[in-house]
């Protein structure tokens, strides 16, 4: 009874570091959502073309001020041509996929974009309306069609 007891506490410590991470996944890899939102009013058309014309291009992708403009291409991600956007996202051509059409929960582009965290949201400072993230919920959820 005593070593069982002198056990637990050995590993007390051991299972406070690691319920965290079981809890929340592998470290650098973002949670899934735990659905994605599509009872929703879209502030357009949830059309690829429309999102990147409407959102992507003049929110994340204008030159000298946004992330993914050509001069800043960050993570690699560039949204200037909507065909090569639509490519990246989807991860074609050996890049990191940022859509997942199968498994819209777990989009990365799906969860950034409704993190409440500030340090991880997309885009950073301030979180694009609800209208929009309608719009692209949806997209991805009827499986990111071009």
């Amino acid at each position: 009874m005593i070593l069982a007891t002198c056990r637990r506490r050995a590993l007390a410590p051991l299972a406070a570091l690691l319920v965290p991470v079981l809890l929340a996944g592998c470290p650098g890899e973002p949670p899934c959502l735990d659905q994605v939102a599509v009872d929703c009013a879209p502030l357009y058309e949830p059309t690829y073309d429309e999102i990147f014309a409407r959102t992507l291009l003049p929110t994340c992708g204008q030159e000298g001020t946004a992330c993914h403009a050509p001069e800043g291409a960050r993570a690699g991600l560039v949204f200037a041509d909507p065909d090569q956007a639509y490519s990246l996202l989807l991860g074609e051509g050996g890049a990191p996929a940022r859509v997942l059409p199968d498994q819209p929960e777990c989009s990365p582009l799906l969860v950034r974009i409704e993190s409440d965290d500030r340090s991880f949201q997309m885009p950073p400072g301030q979180m694009l309306s609800e209208a929009e993230r309608c719009a692209i919920r949806k997209w991805v959820a009827a499986g990111a069609p071009r």
